[in-house]
């Protein structure tokens, strides 16, 4: 008795939801149409991004001589990092680095030019808007380097760019004794398609 009494409390539930659904049918189909038609008009004008990642550790050479950065960072008279794997994060934030990799691509926006010019490094500066470049460390001590840009091929060269010159700024600031400050794992690659924006996630 009461299953029957449940069975048909479902067939009345059902039968009121079918009525509902015809009654505001076409409210709900037009409120479909319309966020599918606003996420493929967001997937047509958002700008495609690209992104380009690295990853490099530090030789166990290297490490053996972090007593040294921590020596070299209190003659500085700074609070700097006291390990050598905070020291490249370190390297990685820094506007030196910033600015080396934005000379480097001097060439790139100003093909033929002569000489460098102040305003000209602050055109490519916000171009390449650096501040978005991420630097991850898992448990294990590999660093992962990342950066996203509308041009796969700088995203490609901004990350080959700043593992180049961790090694340069190792040579000049004399960080450590060895030369290869880093090994990398794995280069960057130019990216053949964009991660940016998701177009199923978006219509979905």
């Amino acid at each position: 008795m009461k299953g029957d009494n449940l069975n048909r409390n479902k067939e009345i539930s059902l039968f009121d939801y079918f009525a509902i659904f015809n009654k505001y049918k076409r409210l709900i189909l037009l409120i479909v149409i319309t966020s599918v038609f606003l996420a493929l008009l967001y997937n047509q004008f958002t700008p495609k991004k690209y992104f380009a990642k690295g990853t490099f550790f530090l030789p166990l050479e290297v490490n053996s001589s972090a007593s040294s950065v921590v020596g070299y960072a209190r003659f500085l008279g700074a609070s700097l990092p006291s390990d050598l794997d905070d020291y490249v994060k370190f390297l990685i934030e820094s506007k030196r680095i910033k600015s080396y990799v934005i000379k480097d691509f001097y060439p790139y926006f100003f093909p033929g030019s002569s000489s460098i010019k102040k305003e000209n490094l602050i055109f490519i500066g916000s171009k390449l808007d650096l501040g978005v470049v991420k630097l991850t460390q898992d448990k294990t001590g590999v660093f992962e380097i990342f950066y996203e840009n509308e041009d796969p091929v700088i995203a490609y060269e901004v990350v080959m760019k700043y593992i180049d010159n961790i090694m340069v700024l190792n040579k000049e600031l004399e960080i450590t004794a060895q030369k290869k400050i880093i090994s990398v794992l794995d280069s960057p690659v130019i990216a053949e398609a964009s991660y940016k924006p998701k177009k199923l996630i978006n219509i979905i």
